[in-house]
Parts: C-alpha cells; sequence; structure tokens
C-alpha cells in the first residue's frame, strides 16, 4: 500500500505479516527459547521460526519430554528390570546375581554341607551327597547303641 504525509511526499507503509519476527518492520527474530518449551534439562537452541531441543541422556522427543525405557529390551536375564534415568537396575529373582541377574549363585561355596559330604549347587538351594561309607559308620553307629 501507499500513502502520501501531509507535505504531499510519498510514504511506503509496511504491514506487519509475520508472526515470528518483531519489530515495526520485522527485521528482529523472536527468540521462541525464551519460553523455555524444552523439559528435563534439556537445552533449547533458538532459530529462524524455529527452535530444537538438545535431550540430556535419558530422554527423547522433540521437547526431550519422554523418559526412554532401557527395560524396553528386557535386559535382565532372570529379574525384574527398573528403569532409571539412561539407566537401569535388575532386581534378582532368588539364587541369581549380577547386573543383569544372569549368575546363579553358588551355594556350595561357603561349604555348608558337614561330616565330608560333597555339596550339590542348585539354583536358590543345595544338597549334601554324603559318601556311603560315612551312611554306613553312621548306622552302625545308631544300631549299635541301641
Amino acid at each position: 500500500p501507499e500513502r502520501w504525509d501531509v507535505h504531499g511526499r510519498h510514504q511506503r507503509v509496511f504491514l506487519r505479516v509475520c508472526s515470528w519476527l518483531e519489530g515495526e518492520r520485522c527485521e528482529t527474530n523472536t527468540n521462541e527459547c525464551l519460553a523455555q518449551p524444552c523439559r528435563n534439562g534439556a537445552q533449547c537452541v533458538d532459530g529462524v521460526d524455529s527452535f530444537e531441543c538438545v535431550c540430556l541422556p535419558g530422554f527423547e522427543g522433540q521437547l526431550c519430554e519422554a523418559n526412554i525405557d532401557e527395560c524396553a529390551d528386557s535386559p535382565c536375564a532372570l529379574g525384574v528390570c527398573v528403569d532409571g534415568i539412561a539407566s537401569f537396575t535388575c532386581q534378582c529373582q532368588p539364587g541369581y546375581a549380577g547386573v543383569l541377574c544372569d549368575e546363579d549363585i553358588d551355594e556350595c561355596a561357603a561349604n555348608p554341607c558337614e561330616n565330608g559330604a560333597t555339596c550339590i549347587d542348585h539354583i536358590n538351594s543345595y544338597t549334601a551327597s554324603a559318601h556311603k561309607d560315612i551312611l554306613v559308620t553312621t548306622a552302625k553307629l545308631v544300631r549299635d547303641g541301641a
């Protein structure tokens, strides 16, 4: 549009039709990061009519609003996965240990069997297998004492 001032001089009229720019002539870019659109400690990077969120580890999404589920791939072999921020922990089933609950605990490691019996490890338990000679001697002592 054109306009004439009171002295008859030609004037240009600027219509403000830009939404992401500021100033009388739309000469200044609006900083969208001032509104702090990014979540969970993400860094906001301003652009022209745009912004980008740079997420911290463990988050995703346009605004870094979603916690990444590190348990989605079921990393725990024999336990329950507990999701954290950029991490996970495994709560192992009884008898298992290790970061991924993939190690059988050897209950025989502490030598729980007595009188020369052989310890046989099982999952979350053990059994003692006595030698034949020990059983005979034990049985004989019981008979002799009767």
